[in-house]
């Protein structure tokens, strides 16, 4: 049997624990999810083996976004000409939503 737990980096459940049968010697695999307000951060155990009589538990844990983090927005600076060329690189960072932001132009 192989236990796969996907939890917070508090120990909590974000999904109910999932249990994996199969016969002994055959391979099981698991893999990380994707959840809404976390991030993957490590997984303990071992991913993919094979049953054995010994049960297995593979915990994948996350981060959960707090909620300064839920609430950020990507802010994109573009520097163009008349023609809409890009006359620098793209700025990107991460802004809280209403934040203040500086409109002063930089020198390119």
């Amino acid at each position: 049997m192989c236990r796969v737990r996907y939890q917070d980096d508090q120990g909590t459940l974000i999904i109910p624990e999932i249990v994996m049968k199969g016969e002994l010697g055959k391979n099981y695999y698991t893999r990380k999810k994707e959840f809404r307000n976390y991030i993957f951060r490590k997984v303990e155990g071992e991913e993919f083996g094979q049953y054995s009589e010994q049960e297995q538990v593979v915990t994948y844990i996350y981060e959960g976004l707090r909620d300064s983090r839920i609430n950020e927005g990507i802010l994109v600076v573009r520097y163009v000409d008349e023609a809409n060329e890009d006359l620098a690189p793209p700025i990107r960072s991460y802004k809280p939503f209403g934040d203040t932001i500086s409109d002063r132009a930089e020198a390119v």
